[in-house]
């Protein structure tokens, strides 16, 4: 489930950096900061729920390399 891990980095490390430049267009008094804003905070909240649906169905478990199909 390597694939799943890495949406899931996606989304949250997407919602946290588009947060933070959403931070540096409201101090600009940028007109396009309170759409940064939501696009953050639905990543955020998309990473949230694929955080609870790969705990509920344990797919964060590291598989092994060696294993045969």
């Amino acid at each position: 489930m390597k694939n799943y891990n890495k949406v899931f980095d996606i989304f949250l490390y997407e919602g946290v950096f588009v947060f933070l430049f959403s931070v540096f267009l409201l101090l600009l008094d940028d007109r396009y900061a309170a759409l940064s804003f939501k696009v953050s905070i639905g990543s955020i909240i998309t990473a949230s729920v694929l955080w609870i649906i790969g705990h509920f169905f344990k797919l964060f478990t590291k598989e092994d390399q060696f294993e045969e199909n």
